[in-house]
């Protein structure tokens, strides 16, 4: 049973919880069969979080009324799927997920960006512009590697943007400061795709987001090294002044050692103002 409460607090409990309490003649002893783990948790509100969005997209009348659990579950999906542990992501990746990104299925699905897009800026740009972002790009972002792959062989576009639109169109409007899907494989650490990425569509590597990070400039930011290896080799700059200080902030002297190597900008500028 999952509902939630007026202190808008996720409960989670079995319908037959109160009959086992009151039934006397169960023995008075420790079961660990009774117990639930927390990834375990987790996975369980992930699943039933994701087929709420399914009926909730797949219904010809829909209102928060008749899916209570909808706005929960379109906000907290991701975050109980990432807290559930590889392999129980795994399933509901070849499962569910697969419906929930399909992009041959007609479904509304604004109803889900509406109510809460994984990526804020996406959210943003679909109130100013009703654009929404493909199924590729979300599924990058979220890490959902299986998903991914399943995707391209069904014929994704990797360098397509909103409802269709060429990546380098979608690199030119400011407003929607997600970047491309290159970045998007960056933040959510796909590195077989952000690999595709660079050798088919090596523009990406310099393309920047709405704050003009570029992606070498997230995987540094994320210690990612393998990444950084790969788009420093296929060309990305690093004259930025910060960036050594990402590298350094993120414990990873083999990755200062490496960006220093490959002639990082070792210059500072000053940024604070000394008063006498």
């Amino acid at each position: 049973m999952l509902t939630i409460c007026r202190t808008k607090l996720l409960q989670l409990s079995h319908s037959s919880v109160k009959t086992y309490l009151l039934e006397t003649s169960l023995p008075q002893v420790p079961s660990t069969n009774s117990t639930i783990s927390e990834a375990s948790a987790h996975l369980l509100v992930a699943n039933i979080a994701v087929v709420t969005l399914l009926c909730a997209l797949q219904a010809t009348t829909f209102s928060f009324r008749l899916f209570p659990l909808f706005g929960y579950s379109a906000k907290f999906w991701l975050k109980h799927l990432q807290s559930a542990g590889p392999e129980g992501r795994r399933v509901l990746e070849f499962t569910y997920l697969r419906k929930l990104f399909d992009p041959t299925v007609q479904m509304p699905r604004h109803r889900w960006m509406i109510c809460w897009d994984p990526v804020p800026a996406c959210r943003r740009y679909y109130r100013q512009h009703g654009f929404i972002f493909p199924a590729l790009y979300y599924a990058a972002f979220a890490g959902l590697e299986e998903v991914c792959d399943w995707l391209l062989k069904k014929g994704a576009d990797l360098a397509v943007g909103p409802d269709g639109r060429d990546w380098q169109w979608t690199k030119s409007v400011e407003e929607t400061k997600q970047g491309c899907t290159l970045h998007a494989a960056v933040l959510g650490n796909v590195e077989w795709l952000a690999v595709l990425l660079i050798q088919d569509y090596p523009d990406m590597i310099e393309a920047p987001d709405g704050w003009n990070f570029t992606p070498v400039m997230l995987a540094i930011i994320l210690s990612n090294k393998r990444l950084v290896e790969k788009l420093v080799e296929s060309g990305a700059n690093l004259e930025d002044e910060r960036t050594l200080e990402w590298a350094a902030a993120g414990g990873r002297i083999d990755l200062v050692e490496f960006l220093i190597e490959r002639g990082a900008n070792t210059y500072k500028k000053a940024t604070s103002t000394c008063h006498s």
